[in-house]
């Protein structure tokens, strides 16, 4: 049996990211073209915050390792958002890829490098 089932998405979910620093909060993207941040703990759990821009599906989730309000999300609508969760809101666009984005990782001595793959076969 689940610890906690997390519902509020209107369509299917595909990726998930634990927060690196809180252990009881994780984002989700999903077919809905949203992101949720959830307080997962079993006494608490709850939506935090909604983060709405793209206009495709979200297929990308990474946390910033040093920032820990700062989160990436890549999607089928070919750009990669960054976003200030606190302030619930968007603070940059790229617009790098052609195609979807699919994958985001960030180097792990180098905290504001970040990589991305995407659809149109570039990273």
């Amino acid at each position: 049996a689940p610890i906690v089932l997390l519902q509020g998405h209107t369509a299917r979910v595909f990726n998930l990211a634990f927060h690196p620093i809180c252990p009881n909060v994780i984002a989700s993207g999903s077919d809905d073209r949203t992101i949720r941040v959830w307080n997962w703990s079993p006494s608490s759990h709850r939506e935090l915050r909604r983060l709405l821009g793209h206009s495709g599906y979200v297929r990308g989730l990474l946390w910033h390792s040093e920032m820990p309000h700062i989160l990436f999300s890549g999607s089928w609508d070919a750009t990669i958002r960054v976003w200030d969760v606190v302030a619930q809101r968007c603070i940059h666009v790229a617009h790098e890829h052609h195609a979807d984005v699919y994958g985001l990782a960030l180097h792990p001595r180098r905290p504001f490098f970040l990589a991305s793959s995407s659809r149109d076969t570039t990273l």
